[in-house]
């Protein structure tokens, strides 16, 4: 029950107020109050009102009402105001009630969170809102307030550098490093690690060749394997190791062919497969020996498809492109016969796709020129079709949560171009949700996956920008 002090209170102010509203509104009958009186009359009702709660023996006493009448309105408008204001101590009521109530049984004070009240600020005060963050009645666990996105971006520090079709690999010392690329001018070799601990930059040594679209694998050693080149796939670059432990890069064998938007597998034996890339022969690395081997072709010329080992170790490559345009063929590697075979195709032809391994073990492939999505089942070597995306993307990211969904963000769209915008999808259901957007809208980003569920979103270019350095967190909802 109400505290009968409190309700008795109320009833004064609002008897206080009522009879300023009338004296003025047979004033302004009568005359027209200039701006001192109208300074005076504020002033008297503000005082009589802090009289009033001044001998409330609370805690914490309500907001001030003087930001509620500072606004300096015309006389006409006096008496209006100063009806609404009449009605706030009743709704104050209630929230002492909520602050200051006995809890019936026990005698103790009450644990309930109160009422937020919230004054909209009009044309005139009587447009008065009341925001229920958490009512008495309210069970457990249940607000009024609007539905929150499931996950939120916030902003981390800035590259060096602003570069975009770089690679980004989290190393085992729990930094990340983020090599060559693009920044819209020409490839890079500059190199960058991020403390996710500090959420700061700092440079680490180049790499001796200029890259972009090539790839970038942690080997079992902890090193990291580059290969390829975006500069017309040209092959007398040799690749690089990168060491941690050092900061440093060093040369280790070239591969046989140039290849660039290609796609490179670590396989359980260490040994990395470098697939396509503007043909389709294909080469294994041997980080025990740092050479190169010539392994079996896929059916036909590959570039921006996605490679996906299996559960069962085999290796799925899906979709890209070359001379005969988009693809919707899917070819399997064995590692260990090193023999290719063709499995069934998808519904849609795709480039520039991505391709996640789910925890059920099929295989999610996303977007590449479409909104729409198809599930490859390892057990039946057939695809299904799941849920579309809101819109068509190509040039994104996808990354697995660890909840288990899969988060897409950015991009560019043939119909509105490049991208903020961010997709949830749960392989439960099969659906896609919305999600919050990027400050930034980026294509051609890279993402990933930090030890505490969270998303490192980096780099990438846009129309209005170019190239960008700006980095951001997706906080994963599992994460607290």
């Amino acid at each position: 029950m109400l505290n009968l002090n409190i309700i008795l209170i109320s009833f004064v102010i609002s008897a206080i107020l009522m009879l300023a509203a009338w004296i003025s509104s047979r004033r302004m009958q009568r005359t027209r109050l200039n701006q001192a009186e109208i300074e005076r009359l504020k002033a008297d009702i503000i005082s009589m009102i802090e009289k009033v709660i001044s001998d409330v023996p609370v805690a914490r006493k309500p907001t001030p009402y003087t930001f509620l009448i500072n606004r300096r309105p015309g006389f006409p408008t006096l008496g209006k105001w100063l009806m609404g204001l009449a009605w706030l101590p009743f709704i104050a009521t209630f929230v002492f009630a909520g602050v200051y109530g006995q809890n019936p049984k026990s005698g103790a004070p009450a644990t309930n969170t109160p009422v937020k009240t919230a004054i909209t600020t009009a044309a005139t005060l009587t447009s008065i809102s009341i925001k229920n963050t958490a009512m008495a009645t309210t069970p457990t666990g249940i607000t009024n307030e609007p539905t929150a996105l499931p996950g939120t971006w916030s902003a981390t520090g800035s590259m060096n550098t602003a570069r975009g079709a770089d690679t980004a690999t989290f190393l085992p010392n729990g930094k990340v490093l983020v090599a060559g690329g693009n920044n819209y001018s020409g490839a890079l070799n500059s190199c960058e690690l991020y403390n996710p601990a500090t959420g700061s930059w700092s440079t680490t040594g180049s790499m001796t060749a200029i890259r972009s679209n090539y790839t970038a694998t942690l080997l079992p050693n902890g090193k990291v394997l580059v290969a390829g080149d975006g500069i017309g796939g040209i092959g007398g670059f040799p690749c690089e190791l990168y060491n941690p432990a050092t900061g440093t890069w060093s040369t280790t064998g070239g591969m046989s062919v140039g290849r660039y938007f290609h796609t490179a597998t670590l396989l359980p034996d260490g040994k990395v497969l470098v697939a396509g890339g503007a043909t389709s022969s294909c080469e294994l690395y041997d980080s025990a020996t740092g050479t190169w081997s010539t392994t079996g072709s896929m059916s036909i010329d590959r570039q921006a498809c996605t490679a996906t080992l299996l559960s069962n170790g085999q290796v799925l490559v899906v979709g890209g492109f070359y001379s005969n345009g988009y693809l919707n063929s899917c070819e399997l590697y064995n590692p260990a016969t090193g023999t290719w075979s063709t499995t069934s195709s998808m519904s849609t032809a795709r480039a520039f796709q991505t391709a996640t391994l789910l925890p059920n073990g099929k295989v999610l492939v996303v977007g590449g020129g479409t909104s729409s999505c198809e599930v490859y089942d390892p057990v039946t070597s057939t695809w299904s079709t799941t849920g579309s995306m809101s819109i068509d993307r190509q040039a994104f990211t996808a990354t697995l949560l660890s909840n288990g969904d899969v988060l897409v963000a950015g991009g560019i769209s043939n119909s509105s171009g490049i991208l903020s915008s961010c997709e949830l999808y749960d392989p439960t259901t099969g659906t896609w949700s919305t999600t919050a957007s990027m400050s930034t809208a980026r294509e051609g980003p890279t993402a990933t996956l930090l030890p505490n569920g969270n998303v490192l979103i980096t780099g990438g270019g846009n129309s209005l920008s170019g190239a960008l350095n700006s980095c951001e967190l997706f906080a994963s909802p599992s994460v607290p």
